[in-house]
């Protein structure tokens, strides 16, 4: 298992597209979010009963791919910038490895 992965550069949708339509109410954004990481957990389930089947793991990981887009249209929508995102990584991972879910320094 990897220690650490990277991400690269997940860019939000247009503004064009964040400021309109089922976007255009800010409150519909985590819901989006949520509504991606429900559907990853069902392909993550197809998948781990698939017997590592390719296909179903394709879907698996289009899922998580979805979930990361969201994320970074929440992001866009409540301005929240790269260095904020980050910082809010640092902080993540202080927590977990001070219980214990993390090892390094």
């Amino acid at each position: 298992m990897p220690e650490r992965i990277t991400l690269g550069d997940v860019r939000p949708f247009s503004p064009a597209v964040l400021s309109s339509g089922e976007y255009a109410t800010p409150k519909r954004i985590p819901l989006k979010v949520l509504e991606e990481s429900a559907e990853l957990v069902e392909a993550s389930k197809a998948w781990l009963k698939s017997e590592d089947d390719p296909e179903a793991r394709q879907t698996m990981l289009d899922e998580m791919a979805d979930v990361l887009q969201t994320v970074a249209n929440q992001c866009a929508v409540f301005h929240i910038g790269e260095s904020e995102l980050q910082d809010a990584m640092i902080r993540c991972e202080e927590r977990n490895r001070k219980r214990g879910r993390m090892g390094g320094a």
